[in-house]
């Protein structure tokens, strides 16, 4: 497809025109009035009060500062243009082409009573000319601020003031539009242009009040834009509730460090706080790694050196024991029955140490006579002489 020159003459107008409201931090916004927002009654400008023995009387006007987009705030007025568009003008009674002043005014009170100084004249074409007017119909315009100085917070007065005076055959009572003999059908608009535009979605924000639907958030808010709340520039979130919150603790496998332990948990806010720390239960007999042996007393005063294992948690894998005493411990020696292995001792005893070690030996007391199996025959000298008789050698 193919557009012609002025197609796209007229897209690049559109596109500057846009450039110019927006990109370059501009609003515009007309106000308009007709005949049937006047008020009817006699001029304002001090000159003709001064000068006229009566006073013209006119269709008098007051633009108050428009309301502006929200968003816009203190801006300075760049612009303002006074358009009159007069589209009809009826005459009677001889007042025909008597001219039809546009008399500007500034922060005028719109009364019959008010005489305030006129500033311009938008039906006398240029800035600072007075005195002109115009009799025929159109539109015209003036750029009051090529002309004056204009606050965006001035109340301009724009009259239409039909000058009978200069027209020896025109009534100049101070009522020709009263009594028809001058009607002026016309709309005074005026375009303000300022040096702010309306901001973009969410550039202005506040904060609303909200429910996010999380039971576990509190204070939940909502960003919303300030001009317009139903426009959400950031969605309604809380802040996470911490420990306080139990219905929303959290808990969560985690590593206590400690090798002792087993199944370690921690219990967590919605916060992420910590609120019960990382703890396993600890560890029983069936971890021999982490038995401690630690000194006892078994209650026994025959064992030395009493140990006994404990688990991690504390439960007893090895009871309290110790090393029974050897020989040097006389208290804790028994003296017990036995056999020497000797028929002839009688009441065999031994001594053992509580480890089961000898200390004495088994041993018996040797039997009397009484034991006949026991007894030995020794040869001896019971000191008696023994007489012998003589060998057959000795006789010889």
């Amino acid at each position: 497809m193919t557009h012609s020159p002025l197609f796209l003459k007229s897209i690049f107008f559109i596109f500057l025109i846009s450039i110019s409201q927006y990109s370059f931090g501009q609003y515009t916004t007309t106000e308009c009035q007709t005949v049937t927002t006047s008020l009817i009654g006699p001029d304002r400008n001090d000159w003709s009060h001064n000068n006229l023995p009566i006073v013209n009387e006119g269709y008098l006007h007051n633009f108050d500062p428009p309301t502006l987009p929200c968003g816009i705030n203190n801006p300075g007025l760049t612009s303002l243009v006074i358009n009159i568009d007069l589209t009809n003008i009826t005459t009677s009674g001889g007042c025909t082409g008597v001219p039809i002043f546009g008399n500007v005014l500034l922060g005028c009170p719109l009364t019959n009573t008010a005489v305030c100084p006129i500033i311009q004249d938008v039906l006398t074409p240029g800035c600072n000319t007075f005195g002109g007017g115009t009799t025929t119909t159109g539109m015209y315009s003036l750029t009051l601020t090529n002309c004056n100085t204009i606050s965006a917070t001035d109340i301009i007065g724009v009259d239409l003031i039909p000058a009978t005076d200069f027209s020896g055959s025109c009534p100049s009572n101070g009522s020709a539009i009263t009594d028809g003999s001058v009607s002026i059908s016309y709309q005074i608009c005026l375009d303000y242009t300022y040096d702010q535009a309306v901001p973009v979605s969410c550039t202005n924000t506040i904060l609303l009040s909200c429910d996010d639907g999380d039971p576990c958030t509190i204070n939940d808010m909502t960003t919303v834009d300030e001009c317009d709340n139903s426009i959400v520039c950031l969605p309604c979130v809380g802040t996470l509730s911490d420990c306080s919150n139990v219905g929303c603790q959290t808990t969560l496998p985690c590593d206590d460090g400690d090798p002792c332990t087993q199944n370690d948990v921690e219990t967590l806010a919605a916060d992420g706080s910590v609120c019960l720390p990382c703890a396993g239960v600890v560890v029983d007999c069936s971890n021999v790694a982490c038995q401690t042996t630690l000194p006892c007393d078994d209650g026994n005063s025959c064992t030395i050196n009493d140990m006994e294992t404990q688990a991690a948690d504390g439960s007893i894998c090895v009871p309290c024991s110790g090393i029974l005493v050897d020989c040097s411990n006389v208290a804790c020696q028994t003296t017990l029955p036995c056999d020497d292995g000797n028929p002839c001792t009688d009441s065999d005893e031994e001594t053992l140490a509580a480890d089961g070690s000898v200390c004495i030996p088994c041993a018996g007391i040797l039997s009397d006579c009484s034991n006949v199996g026991c007894q030995t025959t020794l040869p001896c000298d019971d000191g008696c002489l023994l007489y012998t008789s003589p060998s057959p050698r000795d006789r010889g």
